[in-house]
């Protein structure tokens, strides 16, 4: 039985080994992010949120991009970088369609900018007609972490008493 004792740890430490081989050349990285206006610099004042999840390719360097918001009278969205969350940069993408409450759009990003992603250098930034300087933002953080399965999607959804059937009026903050 001591034989089948060592043949099943060697099996279980190659298993582990080719998992650990695969998922160090994994070419998908996902990211999320939180917006509010406690993460705007300056932090404003505002009931307005935001969430979003990136895909992240490093085979084709894709970044997909998919977010929602409840901004009212949103006006522009970017990503800036590269930047922590205590700092402010210049914009390195602009989503083409911002006033809509569900955003999805795919970036081509250089070595440079591969980087800066990877290093949790990158913030959404949602803007306004009441904040034109923005109204949310949240910084892209790395989630893969979070998961083994490396090519499985984080679930996004959102919530509000408006898709409730009936419609119910809910105050948050």
């Amino acid at each position: 039985f001591w034989f089948l004792a060592v043949e099943m740890k060697t099996a279980f430490v190659l298993v582990l080994a080719l998992c650990l081989i695969v998922q160090s050349f994994a070419a998908i990285t996902w990211f999320t992010a939180t917006l509010n206006g406690n993460s705007e610099v300056p932090a404003v004042t505002t009931s307005a949120v935001g969430a979003c999840a990136a895909r992240y390719d490093s085979n084709i360097r894709s970044l997909e991009v998919l977010c929602g918001h409840n901004v009212t009278g949103a006006t522009l969205a970017h990503i800036h970088g590269p930047a922590s969350a205590l700092d402010t940069a210049a914009v390195v993408f602009a989503f083409t369609t911002p006033i809509l409450p569900m955003i999805n759009q795919t970036f081509t990003l250089s070595a440079a900018q591969e980087s800066d992603l990877s290093n949790s250098l990158y913030y959404i930034n949602v803007r306004s007609t009441a904040f034109s300087g923005g109204e949310i933002r949240g910084q892209l953080l790395n989630a893969s972490c979070q998961s083994t399965a490396q090519t499985t999607s984080p679930v996004i959804a959102w919530l509000n008493g408006l898709n409730e059937v009936p419609q119910v009026q809910v105050n948050t903050s």
